[in-house]
Formats: C-alpha cells, sequence, structure tokens
C-alpha cells in the first residue's frame, strides 16, 4: 500500500502575481530550485553555499525565485505514518522543536530572498508539526510565512502578469508548478511526465517539475487558434518550456551508501536552472501587442 501524503502534497493552488517593471527593455529573471536534502549527508553543502552567494552577489531586484520542495531532508511520508500514535506527546514535542530549529537553520541561509520568493511547492520530504502553535503545518509552510512567500502546495498554477511604467499594455506567463514524479531512469522519462501535465493543462508556458534531480529545460510548441480580421482564424505558434529544477543530493559518495547505487541510477547534474522573461511590442497593421520572449539556461 502506497504510503499516505500530507493534506500539503496534495493541496492544488492557483495564484496570479503581479509584477512591475519599468521598461519592455527590463528582463525578469526566474530561479526554481529544490531537492536541496541540506541536512542529508549527501547533499553537496559547498555547491549550494556556492549558488547562494552566486544570488547574493549577481541577481538583480528583478530576479524571483521558486521552490520545489525538499529544501531539508526530514521524513518521507512512509517515515511520518510509522510514528503516527506510536510515540508520546513529549517525544512529539522533542521531535517539532529539533525540526524547528532545522529549519531556522535553513531559514538563515536563505533570507536574503525574503519577500522575493514568488511561492514554495511542498516536497515528499517534509516534516509536519504535532504540537504547539505551528500544529498541523509542515515546515514548509513555516518557511514560507516567514520568507512572505506563498505556498503553493502539491500542485499550483501561477500566472506571472507584467506591468510597464511607459503603457499600460500587460504581458503574463502562465507556469505549472508540481513538486513532480520519479519512475524512471531515462531523460526521455523526465520529459514524458512533464509532457503528461501538458494534457491537464495544454497551454502554459513554464511546466515545472523536481523529484527525480534531473536539471535541464527542453523547449516544445503548440499551435493556438485565434479569431482573425475578416471573421478568419489564425494560427499562432506557441513555444511551451519544460524544466526539471535539480538538485544538490549527490547520489555516488565513495565509502558511502546511496539511494542511487542502490537501484543503479545515473549521477545527475546538480545545481539548478535560470529562466528569462524578455518582452517585445508589435504595433503593425492596427494591433498593439506585448509578445514575451523565454529563455532558459541549465
Amino acid at each position: 500500500m502506497a504510503a499516505k501524503k500530507s493534506w500539503q502534497e496534495t493541496l492544488f493552488t492557483t495564484n496570479k502575481i503581479t509584477i512591475k517593471l519599468p521598461s519592455l527593455k527590463t528582463p525578469f529573471k526566474l530561479i526554481p530550485f529544490g531537492d536541496v536534502h541540506y541536512y542529508s549527508p549527501h547533499c553537496d553543502q559547498d555547491r549550494f553555499h556556492t549558488f547562494l552567494d552566486r544570488c547574493k552577489r549577481d541577481d538583480d531586484e528583478y530576479t524571483r525565485y521558486l521552490t520545489l520542495g525538499d529544501l531539508d531532508d526530514m521524513m518521507s511520508a512512509s517515515e511520518r505514518g510509522a510514528l503516527d500514535g506510536k510515540i508520546h506527546e513529549s517525544s512529539e514535542a522533542t521531535l517539532d522543536n529539533f525540526v524547528l530549529s532545522q529549519t531556522t537553520n535553513l531559514l538563515d541561509k536563505l533570507w536574503f530572498m525574503k519577500g522575493r520568493v514568488l511561492g514554495m511547492i511542498e516536497g515528499n520530504h517534509h516534516w509536519k508539526f504535532r504540537t504547539g502553535d505551528l500544529e498541523g503545518k509542515t515546515n514548509t509552510q513555516y518557511m514560507a510565512n516567514r520568507l512572505g512567500a506563498k505556498f503553493l502546495g502539491g500542485l499550483s498554477v501561477m500566472r506571472l502578469c507584467f506591468k510597464f511604467e511607459n503603457t499600460s499594455k500587460k504581458a503574463c506567463v502562465d507556469i505549472i508548478m508540481a513538486h513532480g514524479k520519479a519512475g524512471g531512469k531515462l531523460a526521455g522519462t523526465s520529459i514524458n511526465q512533464l509532457e503528461d501535465m501538458r494534457r491537464i493543462f495544454p497551454l502554459a508556458d513554464i511546466y515545472i517539475f523536481g523529484h527525480d534531480h534531473k536539471r535541464g529545460c527542453w523547449p516544445d510548441s503548440a499551435l493556438q487558434i485565434t479569431s482573425g480580421n475578416g471573421g478568419g482564424i489564425n494560427i499562432k505558434q506557441k513555444r511551451q518550456w519544460f524544466v526539471r529544477s535539480g538538485s544538490f543530493l549527490r547520489g555516488f559518495v565513495d565509502g558511502q551508501s546511496t539511494y542511487a547505487v542502490g537501484s543503479l541510477y545515473k549521477p545527475t547534474e546538480l545545481g539548478t536552472v535560470r529562466i528569462e522573461i524578455g518582452f517585445s511590442r508589435d504595433r503593425k497593421n492596427g494591433k498593439d501587442i506585448i509578445s514575451t520572449d523565454i529563455h532558459t539556461w541549465s
């Protein structure tokens, strides 16, 4: 029997966020990251700290972040279930205090992102507090609250609407996010799982998963049918991006037992991806449309 997920993992959310930019020439940067597994002995903490240092040094005021879950390495659903009804309340309080201490330490490292994290997805590794003021909430919800971010649950639709100082016209980008699924060793399987989301939400601009620790961005296209002048129709090609947000968990460490060795997984490319959204304006043939131009790096 599959381990029972928390309601936070199965929560569906929608969010519309307005971003103000000074002009159409100002690019917007978005950095999704997750699967840090910070307290695992196999986490590459040096690489993660280097990533954070780069964010502090290079990211400007028009950069935002998304987290895709599993920032720490707390318990999976089966591990949490194994404790239900089997430990005393005093032991639950002890575990709560331990997790809160670890979460606070991780928050200290992310504190420079406060107010710039758009949202936080719930991963399958998290802790649900059992006592006190935080009872029933997860440490992901606690971090989201402290960082001024939206808690996104397990699957989220986010629309970013961009406003510009020199025009009343707007541009929007739709993002579908989930912690994601694993279940395949090949890169094609990872992409196919993202494409499955396109069958549910066909015309989003960006689809982002974590969980399988793969890192990469793959473009694809769909055709949109719109109304044309004189009662005709227009066909517009829409570029869409499939994104796996990467990880900081090493799979092969000399002298240590790891999940990757046990399952004979390939090593993954550690690190994160970066998404940049640019804008252009078309005023030809009676039109006045702002279009987005999305590029990615991994």
